[in-house]
């Protein structure tokens, strides 16, 4: 393992750490993880083996292999450091690691699952730094910024933030609440689990051994006198409609569904029985986003777009860029030619004539080819731009977008080792 210092820490306390724990596993493995990006730590047994992976910007990587004897001394300490019972290997268990101060921006969930082999553990590594992103740094477009901006000032009403698991609702929807957060609203959240305790909310978490549901919750946080409501995800019909009827009563609701773009939100809050009136009338926006990797700035390398790339562009309206850029690789992106990630969006509002049309029963198919007419910069069209930014490469804007895309030639250089 190579030495790798915090990020968020300054380079003299990311050293101090990494002596200080230096004979504490759980934490070192913190450190490094963090220190590498990664948002999940995967330890699995493989044979007299355990592999260790890291999740980068989205994309799994080998880390290191350890003994079996290290990696039971691994996983025995991290499940002391989250107070689980290492007696009991034989059933999943869930908790939170307790970290040290200096760590206090840092939540790391662990799971562990028996499987053939042995025990696999699973850690989340969350950030306060990247989970509190102002909304300037989320990736939106000066004119969708300024559309949420505004949107925000309407004061009530539904506003649904949807894409697919590991898309950045959380971070986008904690964006939103903070930007609306000034000390003259009463905000208050349900959430399973609840990701960070922020001190001007009040958060309520899922808890089903007390009853408490992600619907029973939210009518629970109805008598708290809000002004603004947060429900982590709505997950079924009757959640549906509580979050319906708390819009229609002037609170400001904002919560996430799973779906692909902004037509087929609509579709899925019809198939919860959410009828197009209701819909219509306490609409206040939608956010569908994806999140792709950002070009690591350092060794991207420019190209004159071939004639199915500048096809594509035309085939959107969208002028064809001179030149796009290839992810190479170097020390400061660790060889993958990426570096971070950046959030791809497409959003209504209340303000658009998309409301009119799901209040008239239009079908989803419909309502797409709409969005698309109104002008409405969609999912596709963001990703292009960002290619031709420089942002992104085009293969990862064909892989989040399904955008028809064959690969060109890439450029490639000798790969570097963490």
């Amino acid at each position: 393992m190579v030495n790798i210092l915090v990020p968020t820490l300054s380079d003299e306390e990311g050293t101090r750490l990494q002596a200080e724990f230096r004979d504490n596993p759980t934490i070192t493995l913190v450190l490094r993880a963090q220190g590498a990006r990664a948002s999940d730590v995967h330890i699995d047994p493989m044979g007299e083996e355990y592999n260790v992976r890291f999740r980068i910007d989205g994309k799994i990587s080998n880390y290191c292999r350890l003994s079996k004897e290290v990696g039971r001394t691994l996983i025995t300490q991290l499940k002391i450091t989250a107070n689980l019972d290492i007696s009991d290997p034989f059933h999943p268990k869930e908790g939170r690691l307790t970290l040290p101060e200096a760590l206090h921006d840092l939540e790391v969930r662990i799971t562990t699952v028996p499987v053939i082999d042995g025990e696999a553990v699973s850690l989340r590594i969350l950030s306060r730094l990247r989970l509190m992103r102002p909304m300037q740094q989320l990736g939106l477009t000066t004119e969708a910024y300024h559309r949420i901006e505004k949107m925000l000032r309407h004061g009530e009403g539904v506003v649904l933030v949807t894409g697919p698991t590991g898309s950045g609702k959380t971070t986008t929807l904690y964006s939103l609440l903070s930007a609306m957060d000034d000390g003259t609203r009463n905000i208050v959240t349900i959430e399973d689990p609840v990701e960070f305790d922020i001190p001007t909310f009040r958060q309520l978490p899922v808890d089903l051994k007390h009853g408490i549901t992600m619907t029973s919750g939210l009518r629970i946080l109805l008598r708290l006198d809000p002004d603004v409501v947060l429900v982590g995800e709505i997950r079924d019909a009757e959640a549906a409609e509580t979050a319906m009827r708390a819009a229609s009563s002037g609170k400001y609701v904002f919560t996430s569904l799973h779906t692909r773009d902004v037509a087929s939100t609509v579709t899925a809050l019809r198939d919860l029985h959410i009828d197009n009136r209701s819909l219509a009338g306490n609409l206040a926006g939608i956010i569908s986003q994806r999140l792709v990797r950002r070009l690591c700035p350092e060794c991207s390398r420019a190209e004159a777009p071939n004639e199915q790339d500048a096809a594509i562009f035309r085939e959107l309206k969208l002028p064809v860029p001179a030149s796009i850029r290839h992810p190479v690789g170097c020390t400061h992106c660790h060889g993958t030619g990426y570096f971070d990630r950046i959030g791809l969006f497409e959003l209504i509002t209340s303000d658009d004539g998309i409301v009119h049309a799901i209040e008239a029963g239009r079908s989803e198919e419909e309502l797409r080819q709409l969005i698309q007419d109104h002008g409405t910069c969609t999912l596709q069209k963001d990703a292009l731009q960002k290619v031709a930014e420089g942002m992104i490469s085009m293969e990862d804007a064909s892989t989040m977008t399904s955008l028809q895309f064959t690969p060109t030639s890439v450029v490639t250089e000798p790969s570097l080792t963490h």
